[in-house]
């Protein structure tokens, strides 16, 4: 009996001095030569924090994706790896990002799914790997696109419950990429649900947005994109309902256009220079927000022109921007009656002298051009002029 005990002592004794288990091991403190060691000896969490210390440049590791890349792979590939949920996810974000190796969407998408089916899927790997996903199927990237699956995939994850810096950035963009996803589903189905999701996304997308810390730059452009596209979200909820009103979704494209995005600053512009029965014209606020976009946007330009030949009465901007609407047309996205309109309003100013000196022989020239595109009005002038004999 007594041997039983010292035998059992000796036992407890030998446990006591084992080396605990390598989930107990702290990797990122490791000496380099022993950390290589150990994942070249095929250490899962060896491989995947070498792997990262590559990514990122970490540890005393200077940045080599080549090598980050291989190691993840490896690291993701090992099924004995407790961190394989978390490899998968980087390794899947090389291929979609070409980090390190050649972009392969497949292989991204495939790395993906297997970050989620792995054992120990934490909240964040979870969630960066649903988003990659439901974006693919959002876009289409693999298969036809799909954006119940989309919506299925990036619906339950919590981003909110993330820790660490980048908690609110992950919330801002699944509410973004959530409120695209309700917004495209709503163009197909003119469902005020999906609408109003979309809104309420995208909103939470701007909340979350304003409290990450950025640099200005990049804050701006995000959140003029965000109001863009809740503004978007509220114009097709606005068309679904009866009577529509589109104000809020001016509203949002002004705030938009505050923050820099030409987008909403055409949209707003145009709204406003033309109104509609829920929106009142304001010609001077429309001006000032086109003026900030025309020399990018043919239809700006064309629109502010209109403005200065007919209200304000600025002959010499009106020619500017009819002239820049020309040079810059492009059929895909300005109507030819839109080129046709300007080419008759430059042709008037030039045969009277209309902010800029008469030139005869040119204003002829552009009311041949909007006739021999099928313009009725200048087929007309041209006509008469030519019955006339005031062209040859």
């Amino acid at each position: 009996m007594k041997r039983l005990l010292f035998n059992l002592l000796i036992l407890s004794v030998i446990a006591l001095t084992i080396p605990t288990a390598s989930a107990a091991t702290d990797y990122t403190r490791m000496k380099p030569a022993k950390l290589e060691k150990l994942a070249s000896k095929g250490v899962g969490e060896a491989q995947t924090v070498l792997a990262l210390n590559y990514l990122k440049g970490a540890n005393g590791y200077s940045d080599n994706p080549a090598e980050g890349a291989r190691w993840m792979r490896l690291a993701a590939d090992n099924q004995d790896n407790p961190l394989r949920a978390k490899a998968c996810r980087y390794v899947g974000e090389c291929y979609l990002r070409g980090t390190g190796v050649e972009t392969d969407n497949l292989l991204g998408w495939h790395y993906m799914e297997n970050a989620l089916a792995a054992g120990n899927t934490d909240e964040e790997t979870r969630f960066v790997a649903s988003y990659h996903l439901a974006e693919m199927c959002l876009k289409g990237t693999i298969a036809d696109a799909n954006v119940d699956k989309a919506i299925e995939l990036l619906e339950p994850t919590k981003p909110e419950t993330i820790t660490g810096t980048e908690r609110q950035q992950y919330v801002a963009d699944k509410h973004e990429l959530l409120g695209n996803c309700y917004l495209k589903r709503s163009l197909g189905t003119l469902s005020a649900d999906d609408t109003r999701r979309a809104i309420s996304a995208f909103r939470q997308a701007i909340d979350a947005r304003s409290n990450v810390a950025a640099d200005p730059d990049s804050v701006r452009r995000d959140m003029g994109r965000l109001y863009f596209l809740m503004g978007k979200a509220q114009f097709v909820d606005a068309l679904i309902h009866e009577p529509s009103d589109f104000k809020t979704a001016i509203a949002s494209w002004e705030k938009g256009a505050a923050y820099g995005d030409e987008a909403s600053a055409y949209n707003a512009g145009q709204w406003l220079m033309t109104g509609h029965e829920s929106v009142t014209p304001d010609k001077e606020k429309a001006s000032r927000l086109l003026t900030g976009v025309a020399a990018k946007h043919p239809r700006a330009s064309y629109l502010l022109a209109t403005y200065y030949y007919s209200d304000r009465i600025d002959y010499p901007r009106a020619i500017e921007n009819y002239q820049y609407t020309l040079d810059n047309y492009d059929a895909a996205t300005v109507p030819v009656d839109v080129k046709c309109d300007a080419l008759r309003k430059l042709a008037t100013m030039y045969r009277y002298g209309r902010g800029t000196a008469i030139d005869v022989a040119h204003a002829d020239a552009l009311v041949s051009e909007a006739a021999s595109l099928g313009d009725p009005d200048a087929m007309k002038i041209y006509q008469w002029l030519t019955n006339n004999r005031i062209m040859p």
